[in-house]
C-alpha cells in the first residue's frame, strides 16, 4: 500500500479493518474463483489499478503517518485512564463532584496529599532529589552556589545506577513548606527552551534519596521544624545534606551579628536527618564535636552518619563565566612585570585582606617591587553598615590606596575566563583566610602550578599537605610580612614549595566521592 501497488487481501483478522475503497477485499473463506475474478479484472483494467494503488498510498500516509499514529495511541491511553473507575482521575471525579463536600484551599492540599501517598505515580526509577534553593534562587556562581552547580551538573550527566537526578527547591506557597521540582532552572542550564517543563511539586516515594547541596538557611529550618523532613523519612525517604562548614558558630566575629545562632539552628536541623557529607575531613571532625558539644542525641532515632569528601577543580564543568574587560590585556602585563601575590575570594573579614594589605604596604614601604592582587566582590551588600563589620573599612582602603593599580590591583567581579588569565599571570596565591571549610583557590592554584602562601589551619594542611608555605598569624600582620619576605628568598633560589604535587579531582570524581558517602559506610 505506501508503494501504490494494488492489494487483494482476504477479510481475515485485522486485515478486514482495511478500507474497502483502497484494497480489493475478498471474503476471510473465499474460493479459488474469487481470487482469479480479483486477478483478472486488476490486469485487464489498469486504470482501475492504477486508482487503487494510489487510494492505498493515500491512506498509509494520512492514517498511519508515525505522527498520527503516536497521537491516536496519546488519545487511547488518556480515555482508557478516564474511563478507569478506581484510578486516580475517577477517584478525584468522585470527590470534586460530590455536592455534599465542598472543600477549601487547605483541605484541598490535604487532600492532595493523601492521594499522591496512597496512588502514587509510577516512577522509571528511585530518584536522587538535590535541594539547590540557595542556588536556584540566587546563583551568584561563587562559593557555596558555584559548587552546587558544579555538582548537580556532574551528577546531571552521570547519575548513580537505578536513581535519575531531580533538581529541586523548597517553596512555601500554599501555607505549607514543600519542595517543587527546579526544572526551568535545570532547563536554563542546558540552553533548553524554559516554558518545555514545569515546576511541579516534588511526591517522594519510599527509596528515593534527599540531599540538600547548597545552604537554604532558615527556609530549611522553618520546612523543619513544619515536619517536611520527618514526612519524608517516614515514608522510606533517605534525607542527608553537605556540610560546607561550621564558621559561623566558630567565628562569629567575622560574620554578620545573628548568624552564629542561624547556623547552629540549621546544622540542629540537618543533625535529624540520615546524614551529614562534609567538604573535607576537617569539617567533618569539626561537625563531629560540634555535635558532641551540643550534646546532640541519636539514641531514640536512626544514626546519623558523618562522611566527608573533597571538592573539584575543573572551573570548565562548573558552567564557566566568559569575557574580558578592555583593560586586561594592561593588566596582565602589569602582573608580568613583577612578582604577584593573588588573593581569590569574596571580600569579606573572616579572608584576611585587611591583614594582607597592612603588610603588603609594609613591604612597599621597606621597597618590595611586588604585586598583590585581590579577584572579589564585596560581600554582604544588602546589609546594614554596621553589620558588615570590616567590610566597608576594606574596599574604603582598595579604592583609595596610594599603589592602587601600580602594586596594588582590585579586580571586581570578573568572569572566570579571566580569572584563568589572572592565575596564569600571577607568582603566587596568598590563602589568608581565618577558616575554610576548604580552600577552593589552593587546589585552582594548583592547577597552574602556582605556588602557594597559606595560614597554618587545620583545613589547607589537608588540602595541600607539603605542597605550600605555611604562614602564623593571628591578627596582626606581621607573620605574614615574615613569610613573604622568607618566601620571596626561597622563591629567588628555586627552594619554595611547589604546588605540583597536589592532589586534585575533577567535579566527576568529586561527585562519585560524594556518592560514595552517601550509599557506602565508611566513604
Amino acid at each position: 500500500m505506501n508503494y501504490a501497488l494494488p492489494l487483494i487481501v482476504n477479510a481475515n483478522g485485522s486485515m478486514a479493518e482495511l478500507d474497502s475503497d483502497a484494497v480489493w477485499m475478498l471474503q476471510d473463506e473465499f474460493n479459488d474463483l474469487a481470487l482469479v475474478e480479483a486477478l483478472e479484472i486488476l490486469w485487464r483494467e489498469p486504470a482501475r489499478r492504477l486508482s487503487l494503488g494510489a487510494r492505498a498510498k493515500e491512506i498509509i500516509r494520512r492514517r498511519h503517518a508515525p505522527t498520527e499514529c503516536a497521537r491516536r495511541y496519546a488519545e487511547a491511553i488518556e480515555r482508557f485512564n478516564d474511563r478507569a473507575v478506581a484510578a486516580t482521575p475517577a477517584l478525584i471525579d468522585a470527590i470534586t463532584g460530590s455536592r455534599k463536600f465542598v472543600p477549601g484551599d487547605a483541605e484541598l492540599i490535604q487532600l492532595s496529599r493523601s492521594i499522591a501517598t496512597t496512588l502514587p505515580l509510577c516512577r522509571p526509577a528511585m530518584r536522587l532529589f538535590l535541594d539547590v534553593t540557595a542556588t536556584f534562587r540566587n546563583d551568584l556562581r561563587t562559593g557555596i552556589e558555584r559548587v552546587a552547580r558544579a555538582l548537580l551538573l556532574a551528577l546531571l550527566e552521570d547519575p548513580p545506577p537505578g536513581y535519575r537526578i531531580e533538581p529541586i527547591y523548597l517553596c512555601d506557597a500554599g501555607g505549607e513548606w514543600h519542595y517543587r521540582h527546579a526544572s526551568r532552572y535545570a532547563l536554563e542550564l542546558f540552553g533548553c527552551p524554559l516554558e518545555a517543563l514545569n515546576d511541579e511539586v516534588v511526591l517522594p516515594q519510599c527509596g528515593d534519596v534527599l540531599l540538600g547541596l547548597d545552604l537554604s538557611g532558615d527556609m530549611l529550618v522553618q520546612a523543619a521544624g513544619a515536619g517536611l523532613f520527618s514526612d519524608y523519612r517516614n515514608r522510606g525517604v533517605s534525607v542527608y545534606s553537605v556540610v560546607f562548614d561550621l564558621l559561623p558558630v566558630r567565628l562569629p566575629d567575622v560574620f554578620p551579628p545573628g548568624s552564629d545562632q542561624n547556623h547552629s539552628a540549621w546544622l540542629r536541623a540537618i543533625s535529624k536527618f540520615d546524614g551529614a557529607i562534609c567538604i573535607s575531613k576537617a569539617v567533618a571532625d569539626d561537625l563531629t564535636a560540634w555535635q558532641t558539644e551540643q550534646n546532640i542525641d541519636f539514641k531514640d532515632r536512626r544514626s546519623f552518619r558523618i562522611n566527608w569528601f573533597h571538592l573539584g577543580a575543573d572551573v570548565g564543568s562548573s558552567s564557566p563565566s566568559q569575557g574580558l574587560p578592555d583593560n586586561a590585556e594592561w593588566t596582565l602585563r602589569q602582573l608580568r612585570a613583577r612578582p604577584s601575590f593573588l588573593m581569590v575570594g569574596t571580600i569579606e573579614p573572616r579572608k584576611g585582606y585587611l591583614q594582607a594589605i597592612d603588610a603588603f604596604s609594609q613591604l612597599w614601604s621597606e621597597g618590595a617591587e611586588i604585586n598583590l592582587v585581590i579577584v572579589g566582590k564585596e560581600g554582604w551588600k544588602g546589609l546594614p553598615e554596621m553589620a558588615r563589620r570590616d567590610i566597608p573599612r576594606t574596599i574604603e582602603c582598595l579604592r583609595s590606596h596610594s599603589e592602587l593599580n601600580r602594586h596594588l590591583f582590585f579586580l571586581e567581579s570578573i568572569s572566570d575566563e579571566y580569572l584563568e588569565k589572572v592565575y596564569g599571570a600571577s607568582a603566587c596565591l596568598i590563602a589568608a583566610s581565618f577558616g575554610e571549610g576548604f580552600g577552593l583557590p589552593l587546589i585552582e592554584a594548583a592547577q597552574y602550578k602556582l605556588p602557594i602562601i597559606a595560614r597554618d589551619i587545620p583545613v589547607f594542611r589537608e588540602v595541600a599537605g607539603e605542597n605550600a608555605y605555611f604562614f602564623e598569624a593571628e591578627h596582626g600582620s606581621s607573620g605574614l610580612v615574615a613569610a613573604t619576605r622568607t618566601w620571596l628568598q626561597l622563591y629567588e633560589n628555586r627552594a619554595h614549595p611547589k604546588s605540583d604535587g597536589m592532589l586534585w579531582l575533577t567535579w566527576k570524581k568529586s561527585a562519585e566521592q560524594l556518592l560514595n558517602g552517601i550509599f557506602f559506610e565508611g566513604a
